[in-house]
């Protein structure tokens, strides 16, 4: 140190300690800070005043919120055309329910009959027949207006069952009981999901391979 100045930029320097380095590129860094985690960066270095770690987790969250907020119009959009496309069904209407083809018999009816006992808030309705009451909401294309009330409100019992259950109940083949197998050695052990039943495999059961239990 040949001059008084060096010496006092010298003692100034460990009076204050080490320099902080730049988030960005590692120099030295006094005089700016990320307005995001406020950690040592430079004016030049920032993006929009942020560190490009801040930058980006800003901009993450705001393509999120913007998708979302996409998800909730096309959602209040769909709810608005099938509210336009089906009429508005009330507690006490009578409905007719879809069957899926696994729930039913092949020579049982396509639905059944139920009775609309609640309006959910979601747009779901929770319906019974004279069987019980069914355990799960169904939306509004899932049901079909009745002209004629044949079930009242009050002839639904509180038991809460399945609609597979709902749709034995009003079979006259005792219902489906959709039960298959895709056994590869011949369904001939026990574990056979068919044999074990006492019952014969059917044409969906373990295609193109050979079966003892037909």
């Amino acid at each position: 140190m040949s001059t008084e100045e060096e010496l006092q930029h010298f003692l100034e320097g460990m009076r204050l300690g080490p320099s902080p380095k730049c988030v960005l590129c590692g120099r030295d860094c006094r005089s700016g800070t990320c307005r995001q985690c406020s950690r040592p960066l430079h004016r030049l270095c920032g993006v929009e005043g942020s560190c490009s770690l801040c930058h980006r987790a800003v901009s993450i969250s705001a393509q999120q919120a913007q998708a979302r907020a996409g998800l909730i119009q096309q959602a209040n959009k769909m709810l608005r055309t099938t509210q336009d496309k089906f009429p508005a069904i009330s507690v006490g209407d009578n409905v007719t329910v879809s069957l899926p083809r696994l729930d039913r018999a092949s020579c049982d009816p396509r639905n059944i009959l139920a009775v609309v006992l609640e309006v959910a808030e979601n747009g779901l309705y929770r319906v019974g027949n004279r069987d019980g009451t069914m355990n799960r909401l169904v939306a509004r294309n899932q049901i079909a207006l009745t002209k004629e009330k044949f079930i009242r409100v009050e002839e639904v019992p509180d038991t809460e069952m399945p609609l597979r259950t709902l749709s034995t109940a009003a079979s006259h083949s005792g219902g489906q009981g959709y039960q298959r197998c895709s056994c590869k050695t011949g369904c001939t052990h026990r574990r056979c999901a068919c044999l074990s039943k006492k019952e014969k495999c059917k044409s969906h059961c373990h295609q193109g391979t050979s079966c003892a239990n037909k």
